[in-house]
């Protein structure tokens, strides 16, 4: 009797923790980007911010990925200023900005020539800020991060160790995987295989929060809308990460949701979508060519843009847990 009393007390305190999680998940707000500066009707993804928040970087590109650039955009009067062309970029297909925690240097992948023998089409590079918001000359990160796989969506801890996705390293599961790499003086070691988050399926583009303690990915993992899903975990102690929360069907859509990249304070998660108007927003009929392409062109019409969500009640709450 006393061991069927503590299962259903605990079954009783596990679903009212889930209606608490749904509840706090529900109430999460979403924003578009600067609408018509940052996330325009064209493909705007991939975005990191300064640790002062005064830059942004993302990536702009046609669909399917196959031309890319990285612009940037400074703050003013609390406003994105129209975007730049970032000066080590426009000629190569260069993805996935990253700042360092200290925002001394950016990181991207990009497909330029390495000069570097057996090397994939896709590594990772950086550049060092310079005087004058200048950059340097973009060098090939050292290490076992590049050479034998493409470098897909890195990110960086504060102690420089590196999270990305990629497939056919030793280790994985499923179509794209999750890794972490340490750097061990300036070098990065041979990547690991992140096993208890990997699946059959694709699971991509992760993020620690500033203070460690939570981890965001994007999964086609079942029980999501439909698409690529965001997920949450929380990181103990010892860096172990736990099991992954979905993060519900207001930062998620039936759409691809991916890149999710937590703020500087780690209280807002950036993310890029490609969710449409919502239907009931929907003109019934068009009536004319002007309405049309008007419509069409709009920044909620099925192209990549980059939204903002603010997740501080959520983070409060598994803080607690």
């Amino acid at each position: 009797m006393k061991k069927l009393l503590a299962l259903l007390f605990c079954l009783t305190l596990l679903t009212a923790q889930a209606q608490d999680l749904k509840g706090i998940l529900d109430k999460i707000t979403v924003k578009m980007v600067a609408p018509g500066t940052i996330s325009t009707d064209g493909f705007e993804y991939g975005t990191t911010i300064s640790p002062d928040g005064k830059w942004l970087f993302f990536t702009k590109g046609i669909v399917g990925f196959k031309r890319n650039t990285i612009l940037y955009s400074e703050k003013k009067n609390n406003q994105w200023q129209t975007p730049q062309i970032a000066p080590f970029s426009g000629e190569w297909n260069d993805v996935n900005p990253y700042f360092s925690k200290d925002g001394k240097t950016l990181y991207f992948v990009s497909n330029r020539p390495s000069q570097q023998a057996n090397f994939k089409k896709r590594n990772w590079w950086f550049v060092k800020r310079q005087a004058n918001n200048k950059w340097s000359q973009p060098k090939v990160v050292k290490g076992k991060v590049n050479g034998a796989h493409d470098m897909i969506y890195p990110t960086i801890t504060h102690q420089g160790n590196a999270y990305f996705c990629t497939y056919n390293i030793p280790g994985g599961k499923g179509r794209l995987d999750l890794y972490r790499s340490k750097l061990i003086n300036g070098v990065y070691q041979q990547p690991i295989a992140l096993e208890n988050l990997n699946t059959k399926y694709s699971d991509a583009d992760p993020d620690l929060s500033p203070n460690g303690k939570f981890f965001a990915f994007t999964s086609t993992r079942p029980g999501g809308l439909g698409h690529y899903d965001l997920y949450i975990c929380k990181v103990d102690k010892e860096g172990n990460i736990g099991k992954p929360i979905h993060l519900g069907d207001r930062i998620n859509s039936r759409w691809m949701d991916s890149d999710p990249i937590f703020s500087p304070n780690g209280r807002k998660l950036y993310f890029s979508s490609s969710r449409i108007t919502p239907r009931k927003k929907h003109p019934k009929k068009f009536t004319s060519y002007q309405e049309l392409k008007q419509y069409l062109q709009s920044e909620a019409n099925g192209l990549m843009n980059i939204y903002v969500a603010d997740i501080s009640q959520l983070i409060d709450y598994l803080n607690k847990q």
